[in-house]
């Protein structure tokens, strides 16, 4: 029933969206890229058969609940559960900006999956219909835009395997397959608005006056357009690029859709900021479109991925996990492209690093690399797609891959070049902010609408700006302090514990260039610089380390976020095994290991003694 568009014709269809209303486009690309999508690639057959007919007819919409109030741009930080029970699961918890929630009749929920014993084995995602008993979407708009955001509630939801997407704790990567394919489609729908701000602003700017002659002859206006068109044209081979191997079903690799999401929403935002720009005070009258081309410009620089979260995962991607885009820019005929960008990434890693690095704290340093790196490999992905798309205009395709090639050696040439605002500590900053009290007082604002409660974390704060020198570590310990589980009880499990802790510290001081002295087996992982990327390659290599049959989830960073919590958990899992694999492969015996007397049990808390016994039953269970 649907019309059977191929990847081309759909982002096509979504570029003519944008330029008529970007709001339209979201509608559109959220219902059949969040919403059909994971279904049509996931969702058990009886589903899809029942579903799709309606969802294609247009008869249904369909909506996505991923996010939340305490996990916003991370969602391996989602904390609503799917609980087992007779025959199924009863999902609990909260989501927030669900678009189209509250008018849908399919929705895709993910949640964190727990066993029977109260144990996270990853997420998962289910769909649900409306009228389902205890799914409750509060019709809030919580958007400026036209489109209706919501917030659900899921109040003892009960599901059945059914209504599973993908397999049990598998459901992340039905919910990134469709993230991913949304910043496509985002870009796309930015290439359509930016479009639209070209030719509002050469139709206005051919027209008007000034002392100085017409308004499309300043060169600060021609330069804006010149500006406008390399970046349409740099983004249109962007986009055309990947739908092209989607459409002939070639590989393409999470760092392009990455791209896509980075670049498509600043030049769009970019583009509205100097159409209004270009109309001066007529820029603030409703009815002349540059109010609204700014709101809806500016929610895609959040939607689907913050750019400055997208582009620390870009960097963290390039300097980290560097294989597959490699190989990719290799075989794409472009390893002279690929060298330049990765002795790019090596360099800025290395000033980060050094001792000219403006910042003292070693995961702050990475923090900013992974960012700065992230920059650089946006540009050259751009170049990268530029190459490999043909144009009619030789003459325009050398003067857009120039403009690229700028850019993105400027992005470089940045680097080594000091900048005040680096290197400045939460509490020097504080200090100046709080000091502003003293001149405009704390004033509080409301809007006359029925949600009138400010942001708790946007209300006058009782702290000190010393209390911002470092992040507290309690909120992620808390929520793990009843699953920490897996307490040790007798010698064997102590010692598999404590082989994989000091193998975490190891790991953890080689990843972060730190001295293992430096890493406290209480402290948050997050607090070390743990994102999604570290988070797959550490659960990559202790699947090597401990030789398990079974894959770790990637979740396990946040499910247990503290490296003793994480060595509790893992020790429950690896069973005997462990410490004679590691003795074989080192050739020393295990008596080396530290391992802590019988007595050391009186230094475990109530909680961890009380987990003792959940660690032991699930080892016996593991034999």
């Amino acid at each position: 029933l649907g019309l059977e568009l191929g990847h081309q014709d759909s982002l096509r269809v979504l570029e003519q969206l944008g330029a008529i209303d970007s709001t339209l486009a979201l509608f559109v690309g959220l219902n059949n890229v969040l919403g059909i999508r994971p279904i049509l690639q996931s969702a058990q057959p009886e589903l899809k058969k029942r579903l799709l007919p309606q969802l294609a007819a247009g008869r249904e919409l369909a909506a996505f609940a991923l996010t939340e109030p305490g996990a916003d741009s991370h969602p391996f930080g989602i904390t609503s559960k799917a609980i087992p029970t007779t025959g199924g699961w009863t999902l609990q918890g909260k989501k927030i900006w669900s678009g189209s929630a509250a008018w849908a009749g399919v929705m895709n929920v993910f949640v964190k999956q727990h066993d029977a014993a109260g144990n996270p084995v990853g997420i998962s995602g289910f769909v649900l219909q409306k009228g389902t008993p205890g799914l409750r979407p509060d019709a809030l708009t919580m958007a400026p835009i036209p489109m209706v955001q919501n917030t659900v509630f899921l109040e003892q939801v009960p599901v059945k395997a059914s209504q599973l997407l993908g397999a049990p704790g598998a459901g992340m990567a039905v919910a990134q397959d469709a993230m991913m394919y949304g910043r496509l489609a985002i870009a796309a729908a930015s290439i359509g608005g930016m479009k639209r701000c070209a030719q509002l602003m050469l139709r206005y700017s051919s027209r008007r006056t000034l002392s100085t002659g017409r308004l499309l002859d300043s060169p600060v206006t021609l330069a804006r357009l010149s500006w406008l068109t390399s970046a349409i044209a740099t983004l249109s081979s962007l986009v055309t690029f990947i739908a092209q191997r989607l459409d002939r079903g070639l590989f393409v690799p999470d760092e392009l859709y990455a791209t896509c999401k980075i670049l498509g929403p600043e030049f769009y935002w970019q583009a509205a900021d100097d159409f209004g720009q270009c109309l001066g005070g007529q820029g603030h009258i409703e009815t002349n479109l540059a109010p609204q081309i700014l709101r809806d410009a500016r929610v895609l620089r959040i939607f689907e991925g913050p750019t400055e979260s997208l582009t620390m995962y870009l960097g963290a991607r390039v300097l980290h996990q560097p294989t597959v885009l490699r190989d990719f820019l290799t075989e794409l005929n472009l390893a002279a492209l690929a060298d330049s960008l990765f002795e790019a990434a090596d360099e800025v890693f290395a000033y980060y690093q050094s001792a000219q690095s403006p910042f003292s704290d070693e995961i702050t340093a990475r923090h900013q690399a992974n960012f700065i790196v992230g920059k650089v490999a946006a540009w050259g992905l751009a170049i990268a797609a530029l190459k490999s798309v043909s144009v009619p205009s030789a003459q325009v395709a050398s003067s857009n891959l120039e403009w690229a090639q700028h850019h993105f050696e400027q992005t470089v040439a940045q680097i080594l070049t000091a900048n005040p605002s680096e290197g400045a500590s939460a509490v020097t900053v504080a200090e100046q902010i709080v000091y502003y009290q003293t001149s405009i007082g704390e004033s509080e604002q409301t809007l006359a609408r029925t949600d009138k409660t400010l942001d708790e974390w946007l209300q006058p704060a009782s702290y000190a700006p010393s209390d911002l020198s470092t992040q507290p570590a309690e909120n992620h310990l808390t929520q793990a302090s009843s699953s920490t589980g897996r307490g040790l009880q007798n010698k064997s499990l102590l010692k598999r514990k404590n082989t994989i802790e000091q193998w975490l510290i190891q790991w953890l001081a080689q990843r972060l260039h730190i001295k293992q002295a430096q890493i406290e087996v209480n402290k948050a992982l997050a607090d070390y610089g743990m994102d999604s990327v570290m988070a797959v390659e550490l659960a990559q290599d202790l699947e090597d380390f401990l030789t398990l049959s079974q894959s770790l989830d990637v979740t396990l960073a946040w499910s247990f976020p503290t490296v003793k919590a994480l060595s509790h958990h893992l020790a429950g899992l690896s069973g005997p095994h462990l410490l004679d694999t590691q003795q074989r492969r080192s050739g020393e015996s295990t008596q080396n290991v530290s391992t802590p007397e019988e007595t050391d049990l009186a230094d475990l808390s109530e909680a961890e003694m009380a987990d003792m016994l959940a660690a032991e039953l699930a080892a016996v269970r593991g034999r």
